[in-house]
């Protein structure tokens, strides 16, 4: 393997075409050309940038400049064009790109307003009230028509959808009952999934555009969902380590997966589970050489669960059951992570991962264990 010269900078983030990265130099941005990390464009803020984010055409730039509380776009196409989004005393909680590079969305701090700033000449940003989360919670419907929007007000959760296309105008403003944890669109834009944080009602809820009730969707107690990119199959992350699929089409449960080791070896065939040791070489203690990894010849006897200690995350919800969970792009396989399986061996003071990764709908594929 070859390796380039170390350059002294972070927060790199490759462009959505993969033709240049951009990383973070203290108040420096600069963005290269990954092959010969050639200086492409150069952009000097006026203070430490905390994030960056590409557009999704690749052609802009934004930076967050936390101490400031404001955002600077740069242009990769025209170095002297800039852009600065200033939210005053409200500050800036996060803020991301829209569906297309022309509308930047800012949460300001305690979701008092979510702003949606068009990048046109002339143009006025457009506030939602009350957004329930700033950094999800809201989500644009694939034909860009609709935003749909979690709010809170007055301690009760509301379904907010607002019209893209006429200034963000209010068509609903609906009350939802229960903890809504997060949303995505259906595959025909025309119905909203909302799904609660755990709690003894239904985890899943389908709304029509007016704020409707449809159906409700699944019969577990998730600690989360996790839809598909294309938003068919949803993923019903379990505190009792269950995993269920879910058809966002046609709203029924698909399969239900056990998160087991030995429920894993026991139903697939010889050769078909895998687990690999992490080691590093030793010479009087201290460690020497590279990583290395060796297969376990006998998986389903050399894990045993072990319970975790009572712990919360920071939305308050118990660390058990299964916790992460990610779908391969083409909707192949699912990922999931386990928090009973903290680690391969006790005396082991590297935290490992476990990752289960799941085949079509419900064929284990195999399991692995990636290093923290």
């Amino acid at each position: 393997m070859e390796f380039t010269d170390v350059l002294g900078q972070s927060l790199a983030q490759w462009s959505p075409n993969a033709k240049y990265v951009a990383a973070a130099d203290k108040n420096r941005v600069l963005v290269r050309e990954p092959d010969s990390l050639k200086l492409v464009q150069a952009y000097i803020c006026i203070d430490k940038v905390e994030r960056i984010e590409w557009s999704p055409d690749s052609q802009f730039l934004l930076t967050q400049v936390a101490r400031q509380g404001l955002l600077q776009i740069w242009s990769l196409r025209d170095s002297e064009w800039t852009c600065r989004i200033y939210e005053g005393l409200a500050g800036i909680a996060h803020a991301r790109w829209g569906p297309a590079a022309d509308l930047v969305l800012v949460a300001v701090d305690f979701q008092l307003y979510l702003s949606i700033w068009p990048l046109q000449e002339g143009a006025s940003a457009v506030q939602i009230r009350f957004p329930k989360f700033s950094r999800r919670g809201f989500a644009f419907s694939r034909d860009r028509c609709w935003l749909a929007v979690l709010r809170r007000k007055d301690c009760k959760d509301r379904l907010g959808i607002y019209n893209s296309q006429e200034s963000f105008s209010r068509l609903t403003d609906a009350a939802l009952a229960g903890d809504a944890s997060d949303l995505a669109w259906a595959p025909d834009d025309n119905t909203i999934l909302v799904w609660e944080r755990p709690a003894s009602t239904p985890w899943c809820r389908m709304y029509s555009l007016a704020g409707e009730c449809l159906a409700q969707v699944g019969d577990a107690l998730p600690r989360s969902v996790a839809p598909s990119p294309s938003t068919q199959l949803l993923a019903s992350l379990g505190l009792d380590g269950q995993l269920q699929l879910v058809s966002a089409v046609s709203r029924h449960i698909l399969t239900s997966l056990a998160h087991n080791l030995a429920e894993a070896t026991v139903q697939c065939e010889d050769g078909e589970v895998f687990l690999w040791e992490e080691y590093v070489e030793l010479t009087d203690g201290v460690p020497v050489g590279k990583h290395r990894y060796k297969k376990i010849q006998d998986p389903g006897s050399f894990l045993e669960e072990k319970p975790v200690p009572e712990a919360l995350d920071a939305e308050g919800i118990p660390r058990q059951g299964i916790t992460v969970a990610a779908w391969s792009p083409d909707e192949r396989f699912l990922a999931t992570k386990h928090e009973s399986f903290p680690s391969c061996r006790k005396w082991q003071a590297l935290a490992v991962l476990m990752c289960q990764v799941w085949c079509g709908f419900g064929i284990l594929g195999g399991w692995c264990y990636i290093p923290c």
